[in-house]
């Protein structure tokens, strides 16, 4: 009969660092709560918050080759939480200010029609002209302002610097300030 190995936190880590399920067990049973509560007092929802918690196990399992402490293991874990809590309330507030805008566009109920009317072409108009705008300023115009991304997320999702986001954005304000001056 073979003995039974007795696990301690070194050996738990080292299960984990060679992707041993025991050890990747051994920290989720010991920290998945304490980042439940972290991430629930960092963001305010607890159900989010065990997402980003299960999620923060699963970027860090990914990871498991490169973490080789109990302590390395724990830091990184609430790092990834923190981190994605952050974005999520990142996100949040973004989506906050879009339904405020959305709000702040939304017609009144005592709105004529003809207003109604003129509105609509004006949106028809700019839509169409955005669409006449070159194939990577279109690009760039709908992630800024259909889908409210920043210039960075712009960049970064369309594989280009920052400094060409800007001026694709600039050239197509240019282009729709020119469609819609009168003379």
């Amino acid at each position: 009969m073979r003995p039974v190995p007795t696990y301690t936190k070194d050996t738990f880590a080292e299960a984990f660092k060679q992707g041993d399920e025991k050890g990747f067990n051994h920290f989720f049973d010991q920290l998945y709560p304490a980042l439940c509560f972290f991430g629930a007092r960092l963001i305010g929802d607890k159900e989010t918050a065990k997402e980003i918690a299960s999620d923060a196990f699963i970027k860090t399992w990914s990871k498991h080759e490169q973490l080789d402490s109990a302590t390395s293991i724990k830091a990184y874990l609430y790092q990834v939480a923190r981190n994605d809590c952050y974005k999520w309330l990142h996100k949040q507030q973004k989506m906050q200010a879009l339904h405020k805008d959305l709000a702040a566009l939304s017609v009144p109920v005592e709105q004529s029609h003809l207003d109604l009317l003129i509105n609509s072409e004006v949106i028809a108009s700019l839509h169409l002209h955005i669409n006449q705008l070159p194939e990577g300023c279109k690009k760039v115009f709908n992630k800024l302002y259909i889908e409210g991304k920043s210039v960075t997320e712009t960049a970064h999702e369309l594989d280009l610097a920052d400094s060409t986001v800007k001026t694709q954005k600039a050239r197509g304000l240019l282009y729709l300030k020119k469609q819609f001056t009168i003379s």
